[in-house]
């Protein structure tokens, strides 16, 4: 039973809210892959494909997109970075599920 849960688990996406919204005020939320390279959604189809592009700051040209059918995996890789994945992205992660640990233990 515990791997049909774990298994369930990775389905989902890990989901980072961003610290920044969107030029209309509306929250930004960022991609973070299996190999940590995070994205930030670039358009929502009406089939449900959300497509994503690098928010690598260091590289602000680069091509790497994935795109997902909703918020579930698998995710599914358009174009190919230019650089190599960072600690940062990692740091990244581990800091909003701390937030988000906290956020449903306020007494712990």
């Amino acid at each position: 039973m515990d791997d049909l849960a774990n298994f369930f688990d990775n389905l989902n996406l890990n989901i980072i809210k961003s610290s920044r919204n969107k030029k209309d005020g509306s929250p930004s939320w960022l991609l973070v892959d299996d190999q940590y390279f995070e994205y930030k959604s670039g358009y929502e189809g009406k089939d449900g494909k959300i497509t994503w592009r690098c928010n690598n700051s260091e590289f602000p040209n680069c091509v790497g997109a994935v795109f997902t059918f909703g918020l579930k995996k698998p995710i599914h890789h358009l174009r190919e970075h230019e650089h190599a994945n960072t600690i940062k992205t990692q740091v990244k992660a581990v800091k909003a599920s701390i937030k988000e640990m906290s956020s449903k233990n306020p007494d712990a």
